[in-house]
């Protein structure tokens, strides 16, 4: 019996400690696979901004709606890309079907691009131009205070907030000096801190849109809203044809839905005009429904086109 009850343990406990490891080894596996899946995705759409410029290199004086190249690279695109097979021939979906049987990507991945020209430059909140860190702080106000129009539940929650407040300690955090825009030292929101080694707030750009998280004030219902609309990537200034619905109705209170409407409807067809030119091409089209556009240049938020 003693012999039995031995044998039995030492069995269990083979047992047991195959199964972790193979679960081990299974999960080594998958993340071997993630990574070549994204890096994969990565150069597939690396090569796709290559092939957009290529194709503006050779035929870009050619084509008078620039934006007609744009699907080049602005379809998002999946491995194995069985999206498109409804639309392909029986020749297409055999070819297809072979490519992805021979192929060693047993992973499945998506890949988008996202133009980054239609966001806010946030580390511009740090800026030594004060003209520009000036525009931009009111920017991002703006982006507060439209939601608060235009979304009854965000009202609710936030009407009477002091945004400003928020917004000078994302300067704060990016700024060099360490007094604060609301007064007092920057450090003040960040005395709960127990790890005294690290200074707070750094007093750098923003690395990652993420790190949005760590100033003081800032919780998840902000970090979603602003959130899709910046970016740390250094594209200083608001590139009108790329901008979202949001962030365009940030520039002015005058910039009604209306407003934003005609716009993307205009940009995004070459028949009505196509992507706008210039700022006076811009300022020209939207002052036909109402748009205070004194107001706008006056704020000297850059404008892209």
């Amino acid at each position: 019996l003693f012999s039995m009850m031995l044998l039995t343990f030492i069995a269990i406990e083979v047992s047991y400690d195959t199964t972790v490891d193979y679960v081990v080894a299974s999960q080594q596996v998958n993340r071997i696979k993630a990574h070549y899946a994204a890096k994969s995705g990565l150069e597939i759409s690396l090569l796709r901004v290559m092939l957009y410029k290529q194709a503006m290199a050779s035929f870009g004086s050619q084509i008078p709606d620039k934006s007609l190249l744009d699907p080049i690279w602005s379809f998002p695109f999946m491995w194995p890309p069985t999206a498109l097979s409804a639309k392909m021939s029986e020749v297409d979906k055999s070819m297809l079907k072979d490519t992805v049987k021979e192929s060693l990507m047993t992973s499945q991945y998506a890949t988008t691009i996202v133009p980054e020209g239609g966001r806010l430059d946030i580390n511009d909140l740090g800026s030594n131009v004060k003209t520009l860190k000036a525009a931009m702080i009111q920017q991002i106000i703006k982006v507060f205070k439209s939601e608060v129009e235009h979304n009854e539940q965000f009202a609710d929650k936030y009407r009477g907030y002091r945004f400003e407040e928020l917004v000078n300690n994302i300067a704060d955090y990016i700024d060099e000096d360490k007094e604060s825009l609301n007064g007092g030292d920057e450090n003040a929101g960040y005395r709960d801190i127990e790890d005294k080694d690290v200074e707070m707030p750094p007093n750098r750009s923003l690395r990652t849109v993420d790190e949005l998280h760590m100033i003081a004030g800032m919780n998840d219902d902000f970090y979603k809203l602003l959130a899709p609309r910046i970016t740390v990537f250094g594209t200083k200034g608001v590139n009108i044809n790329y901008a979202d619905k949001t962030t365009l109705m940030a520039l002015d209170p005058t910039m009604t839905e209306e407003a934003v409407g005609k716009v993307i409807e205009r940009r995004s067809n070459p028949k009505l005009g196509g992507p706008f030119k210039s700022k006076d091409d811009f300022f020209s089209f939207v002052q036909n429904y109402g748009v205070n556009v004194k107001a706008i240049e006056e704020a000297k938020t850059p404008l892209l086109f």
